[in-house]
């Protein structure tokens, strides 16, 4: 009986098991090439191509539907103009999809939570002729012809109350947008499209990430804002979203969201956000880069560093002196406090007994301070004089490990950049002090050398300066 019972068990286990599993997740692994209207979006399901099949015609995914499409080619064979239309999704990845033959966009987005688009290729040739659809009081034969989009953003379209988590485009291909020479000037042709048409159904969006995509042949490469001949589509509101770009190839981006439609290539990682003008360039650890041309305000770039997440911090390059300094620094109230106590001192002499030994020409001291308020330590540059090429050799000195060689930077026509990683005592020198066994006589040194502390010293005053700038922009900020 007890061997009965045990197997109806087992039997009721994998029925509850197979049960389980088939009712909570939906997934469609293509066996072959199938047409868009054999396939019913459920929530939850992963359809995947397996790398090598394609899916005719395209989708609407809406009821706030999740859904993952990946390795799959899906083609408008040039009468659908969608592809992937999310009408009111949920939670919508895209992995490794080709898109070609669509007329309007491979995505089309009004509404959805979440949306990521990575590695895959959009391809809008063949589609330049076909135009983008027809407006209330245009005859055909005034409609702007142009490719459709890779990915167009419409956010808020419809009776919809959205709330978009994140939306990331990553390491795609967007290619093949073109225009009618004709129509160049007033189409608003992109590979990538964000508008918002109702801003009173977007209740809130984060920042659109776009990164490391590659642009080819296109009229141009994001386009934000419209010149839409229909009524609608809110200018200001588009201009209010953040939109990150980091690592992308060279990129044309049109600012439609104003009456000027401006124009410009960039290069570069940056975060724009095109109210009040703002654009924020950002270095490669995506830090705002603080240079001659805006140094005068960097007050309030650090105000906006704090309220920016994806900003993690600034880049000061100033001069030939640059550093950074990471966001968890930037606290309002020590700013000026934690510059206050950077210092970097040279001297010709030093009153550390051991080190006196090595007192003479072409030798400097160097006390650094309050050095780690930047993340990795401080670099600059300075001349030393013309006549001089070759090594120098860094010492850091403290009492327990003595004198330590830290860096042999080259001097090219008197031109050297110095590092310095922690605080502490460090020692410059144009000879190795540490070759022969320290002797109470000064070493000699080549006379090319003499100037490297009146030189050096040229230099770090310099950087004590663009810290006693920020120190005074900071409190007359106060």
């Amino acid at each position: 009986m007890g061997r009965k019972l045990k197997s109806i068990g087992l039997v009721l286990f994998s029925i509850f098991c197979t049960v389980g599993f088939s009712t909570s997740v939906s997934a469609l692994t293509m066996e072959k090439d199938m047409d868009a209207s054999e396939i019913t979006i459920e929530d939850g399901m992963t359809i995947d191509g397996a790398g090598k099949f394609t899916i005719t015609g395209g989708f609407v995914i809406d009821g706030g539907k999740s859904v993952t499409i990946k390795n799959v080619t899906i083609s408008g064979e040039g009468t659908k103009d969608i592809l992937i239309d999310l009408r009111g999704a949920g939670d919508v990845v895209i992995e490794n999809v080709t898109f070609e033959n669509y007329t309007k966009a491979g995505i089309y987005s009004e509404a959805m939570t979440s949306l990521s688009v990575t590695g895959s290729t959009f391809d809008a040739s063949d589609t330049d002729k076909l135009g983008d659809g027809s407006y209330p009081g245009n005859p055909e034969e005034d409609l702007i012809k142009r490719s459709a989009a890779g990915i167009d953003l419409n956010l808020g379209n419809g009776a919809k109350t959205i709330d978009v988590k994140s939306i990331t485009i990553k390491n795609n291909t967007f290619k093949n947008v073109v225009v009618e020479e004709k129509d160049q000037a007033t189409s608003t042709a992109g590979a990538i499209k964000v508008k918002v048409k109702d801003a009173t159904n977007l209740v809130g969006i984060g920042t659109i990430r776009i990164e490391e995509n590659a642009f080819e042949n296109n009229e141009r490469d994001l386009v934000i804002g419209t010149n839409d001949p229909t009524s609608g589509t809110e200018a200001s509101a588009t201009a209010d979203l953040d939109i990150l770009l980091v690592n992308n190839s060279e990129m044309n981006v049109g600012n439609f969201s104003t009456p000027d439609r401006a124009e410009e290539v960039l290069e570069g990682n940056y975060k724009l956000n095109y109210a009040d003008s703002k654009k924020y360039e950002l270095d490669e650890n995506l830090y705002y880069i603080v240079n001659e041309a805006n140094f005068e305000d960097l007050e309030n770039i650090t105000v906006a560093v704090l309220d920016d997440d994806d900003i993690k911090g600034i880049s000061i390059s100033v001069e030939g002196i640059s550093f950074a300094i990471s966001k968890e620094t930037l606290v309002d109230e020590n700013l000026g406090e934690s510059f206050d106590e950077f210092n970097i001192v040279p001297s010709e002499e030093t009153t550390i007994e051991a080190l006196k030994q090595y007192q003479g020409d072409g030798v400097v001291f160097i006390d650094v301070t309050g050095i780690d308020i930047f993340d990795n330590g401080i670099n600059f540059n300075t001349n030393i004089g013309e006549e001089f090429d070759g090594k120098l050799f860094v010492y850091y000195y403290d009492e327990v490990n003595g004198l330590q060689l830290v860096s042999n930077p080259n001097a090219a026509q008197g031109e050297v950049e110095f590092s310095f990683a922690k605080n502490g005592h460090y020692v410059v020198s144009e000879t190795d002090l540490l070759a022969s066994k320290p002797s109470e006589e000064v070493p000699e040194v080549p006379q090319t050398f003499d100037a490297v502390g009146v030189y050096v010293g040229i230099g770090l005053v310099s950087v004590v300066g663009i810290a006693g700038a920020v120190i005074y922009l900071k409190r007359r900020s106060a």
